[in-house]
């Protein structure tokens, strides 16, 4: 089984990534494969865009996982775009 959402990535980002993160690495431990990434490539997005001051959380009743990693990357795409920064 070949999974293919992380393939190629440097940086995995996730809100949280104690949370994700671990969720994840134990699936792809559940499956005996080991994680595509490096502990060091972890970044949080939430810590992120509050240190830039674009933290903009909303309060959704209903949590709907694709849509809040959709949301989620297009604002850390928009605060590296609006302060220009390089590498994170």
């Amino acid at each position: 089984m070949q999974l293919k959402f992380v393939v190629g990535a440097t940086r995995i980002w996730a809100q949280g990534p104690v949370f994700d993160i671990v969720i994840l690495e134990n699936l792809y431990r559940q499956i005996g494969k080991p994680a595509p990434w490096q502990y060091y490539t972890i970044r949080d997005s939430r810590t992120l865009l509050k240190a830039l001051g674009d933290d903009r959380q909303g309060g959704a009743l209903l949590h709907n996982a694709l849509a809040d990693a959709v949301s989620q990357a297009g604002a850390v795409q928009g605060a590296v775009a609006r302060h220009k920064l390089v590498e994170l």
